[in-house]
């Protein structure tokens, strides 16, 4: 949810507050639950749409919620997301939609994100099912201390926002790798494939419905999305350039390997794999 109802604001305004500050009301922390896991189990009745997760926030630590934003956005402290949560979790339950995981809380960066799971207690973090962020911080922020708090409380983690305007798809490529060599991800969603040139993958314009070029960022994001597939599993690497992912079933190791900008020489220690077949290049 990127902001409460309207009604459910102090200002009444689904933009944010006028000072970027706290904008949910305290009275209605548990009616704002109720609502997004009534829409939950009205999409699961009527739509057959079975929602995996519900996350309630969206970078809602961030004080850049204002009342004359363009974009939908609510700014919620801790304690405040400590409550919803709660609140959620029993909503969900009580709607008997026990599989339907608790999702937070979606802050822009990692150290962010890593700031507000650390600030909650052990009941809220057992409410939550899974731990999102965004990729906003770029090249910079503790990935692997979120990931190391994240984990040690069993949780898995998302990186469900990335985007950025440089349509050669470099930066989008060096911070793929960066998250899945320090962040360890399950999953890596980029912002919109549909967008403006830059940070669309293809250039669109999305008020007339029309497309244009597509960038080179399209087919650098295939060469991770073609060959790394559903059900492999990342594994280590000596560098955040390369990415290796393995195919337990079919017996089938696919490396991604980022360019530097320059011709190198690259050597792959793969003696721990036993036998070895020939394999393609492209």
């Amino acid at each position: 949810s990127n902001s409460p109802m309207w009604w459910m604001l102090y200002d009444h305004n689904p933009s944010g507050a006028p000072s970027g500050g706290e904008n949910l009301q305290t009275g209605n922390y548990q009616k704002f639950a109720v609502y997004l896991a009534t829409v939950a189990k009205y999409a699961a009745d009527h739509w057959n749409l079975h929602f995996v997760s519900v996350e309630p926030f969206n970078e809602a630590s961030s004080m850049g919620w204002t009342s004359d934003g363009s974009q939908e956005g609510c700014h919620i402290g801790s304690e405040a997301q400590q409550k919803v949560i709660i609140y959620l979790r029993e909503e969900l339950d009580k709607r008997g939609l026990n599989q339907t995981m608790v999702s937070a809380s979606d802050e822009n960066t990692y150290d962010g994100a890593l700031k507000m799971w650390t600030s909650f207690p052990d009941n809220v973090r057992a409410s939550v099912g899974r731990v999102n962020v965004h990729g906003y911080s770029y090249f910079y922020g503790a990935r692997d201390k979120l990931y190391d708090a994240v984990h040690k409380q069993g949780k898995p983690l998302w990186n469900s926002e990335y985007g950025e305007g440089d349509a050669t798809g470099l930066p989008m490529a060096e911070n793929l790798s960066l998250d899945l060599f320090w962040l360890h991800p399950t999953a890596w969603t980029y912002w919109q494939p549909f967008d403006i040139p830059g940070w669309g993958m293809i250039e669109s314009d999305l008020g007339k419905g029309t497309t244009a070029a597509v960038a080179s960022k399209y087919y650098v994001m295939a060469q991770y999305s073609r060959h790394i597939r559903k059900g492999m599993q990342i594994i280590g690497s000596e560098k955040a350039e390369t990415v290796a992912a393995y195919d337990e079933k079919n017996k089938r190791l696919v490396i991604v390997t980022r360019n530097l900008d320059k011709s190198q020489n690259i050597t792959y220690d793969l003696s721990q794999f036993g036998r070895i077949t020939d394999g393609t290049v492209s």
